[in-house]
């Protein structure tokens, strides 16, 4: 994280390559939900398990200053993400890069669904959307009932079926709003009215 190091000069080539890809998707339209460094509050990454201002979240911030200021990637949704450990209420706040690095304040839940934890994300999102980064097993009808504002949830790979009956996904799936269902995500560019010709003159 000290700027112009060996190691932080590295790791901004690592974010010109993946650059490359982000700007091809900016290219063309495409907007990219942006989750890096996911679960920061896990020791088992390279990145996490390190609070503070001088830990993962501030190679967040970096990284997200060098996308954003140096690379000019506006087509990123920046989700933030910490997992539900039961120090979930201080890695919330240790582990937070500030409400100007983030789009979207997200959990991963593999500890059981619990409101506290999801009146957490909500108070730290501070009215930004709030997701389910990762989970083994899918919220429930009656679960989305007391926690209306995950904004998406999105099951991990295999665990997805290990965990949740066939009855269960689709319970899930038929209350949610699915991808074509969302109708078109495209810019449109509205077109200024075509000036009336003037007369010819006499």
């Amino acid at each position: 994280i000290t700027d112009g190091s060996g190691l932080n000069q590295k790791w901004k080539q690592y974010l010109d390559e993946i650059a490359v890809y982000l700007q091809d998707l900016k290219n063309n339209g495409v907007e990219v939900l942006f989750r890096p460094f996911h679960e920061m509050n896990q020791g088992v990454f390279w990145w996490g398990g390190r609070p503070g201002v001088s830990g993962t979240r501030r190679l967040y911030q970096i990284s997200h200053d060098y996308l954003t200021n140096i690379k000019r990637l506006d087509n990123l949704i920046w989700v933030w993400n910490i997992q539900d450990f039961g120090s979930l209420s201080n890695d919330a706040q240790s582990y937070n890069p500030g409400s100007n690095y983030f789009e979207v304040a997200s959990l991963d839940v593999y500890e059981g669904f619990q409101t506290w934890k999801y009146d957490v994300m909500r108070n730290v999102a501070g009215g930004k959307p709030i997701a389910i980064g990762e989970c083994d097993v899918l919220p429930d009808a009656s679960r989305l009932v007391i926690e209306p504002l995950w904004t998406f949830a999105m099951s991990w790979s295999e665990l997805t079926f290990q965990y949740n009956t066939g009855d269960k996904i689709r319970s899930v799936y038929n209350q949610a709003i699915t991808r074509d269902e969302m109708g078109a995500w495209q810019s449109s560019v509205i077109n200024p009215p075509t000036p009336p010709i003037p007369p010819p003159a006499p």
